[in-house]
């Protein structure tokens, strides 16, 4: 299903900005969880799922987009290296993290790190990306 999404989220993120897109990849995601914890009815499951998807058709053009917003020709390499450096050890850590804990739980925890990362990053949302560049590119 991303693969549907991807170009119009990514249109989305160009027209509206990165900042909106990336609450409204805060939002989505957090509902899809919301609804996997409450899977009992079918109907919640595929809510879920739908929804997890959706997130990521928003997210993942944002996220390549953003890297270039505060990246110079010096240093994309850098940033991309270092963004998907970090995505793979979030899914390595997720597969041995879910192989520990129950299945339940787990949403609760993820939704427990989403808060937390928003806590974190909505500082740094309200900062003007070219001056994120600029101090970017001083490193």
């Amino acid at each position: 299903m991303p693969i549907f999404f991807s170009f119009f989220f990514g249109r989305f993120s160009d027209i509206r900005g990165r900042k909106a897109t990336i609450i409204l990849s805060y939002i989505i995601l957090t509902l899809g969880l919301m609804s996997m914890y409450f899977r009992e009815r079918p109907l919640l499951l595929i809510l879920g799922i739908f929804l997890l998807a959706i997130n990521r058709a928003v997210i993942a053009p944002t996220i390549f987009a953003l890297i270039g917003d505060v990246s110079t020709e010096k240093n994309i390499e850098a940033h991309t290296a270092l963004l998907w450096m970090a995505q793979n050890i979030g899914v390595v850590s997720a597969l041995i993290f879910s192989g520990e804990v129950q299945t339940k739980p787990i949403y609760l925890i993820s939704i427990a790190i989403i808060v937390i990362s928003l806590v974190i990053l909505l500082p740094v949302l309200k900062l003007d990306f070219k001056a994120i560049k600029l101090k970017l590119s001083q490193e």
